[in-house]
């Protein structure tokens, strides 16, 4: 604890103690009261985290940043014609963790109906319904008919 420390006077749980200047951003130092020292709070590195295992090789994602600091957005992309499984934004999150469990990671296949074909499965569906209750109308005039006939 602070040499000046009172003790009736609530801390924040963490207050700045420096400000490390680098050549394109402001990280913040935090100190925990709680700790002995302080420490430049930064999450993991992104790709250390453990990778999705996949059924067949894939190409390696691509990050938009490889900055640390708490609240940091990294948007993750996969090279054209592949498409990402998993989330495609991790924040760096307070408890200086990321906010996923595991990498996402690129596929060629497209999981998911796409939406040219739920259309062609919607109007194909639609003609099929209306040919059944063509059918089940003409059935039921043969079927009317045969009834009075046989009167």
């Amino acid at each position: 604890m602070r040499s000046d420390a009172r003790e009736d006077y609530e801390y924040p749980a963490r207050w700045p103690i420096t400000r490390a200047l680098q050549e394109n951003s402001n990280p913040i130092s935090y100190c925990s009261l709680s700790l002995s020292y302080c420490s430049l709070s930064e999450c993991p590195p992104l790709l250390s985290l453990p990778k999705t295992n996949t059924s067949h090789t894939t190409p390696d994602i691509s990050v938009s940043s490889q900055q640390r600091y708490i609240g940091t957005e990294v948007t993750v992309t996969c090279p054209d014609n592949y498409f990402i499984v998993g989330h495609d934004v991790i924040t760096c999150l307070d408890s200086l963790e990321w906010s996923v469990d595991s990498l996402p990671h690129c596929t060629d296949v497209l999981y998911g109906v796409p939406e040219s074909t739920k259309l062609y499965i919607g109007v194909f569906s639609a003609c099929a319904l209306i040919v059944l209750l063509g059918f089940a109308v003409v059935i039921g005039k043969i079927i009317c008919k045969n009834r009075k006939d046989e009167r």
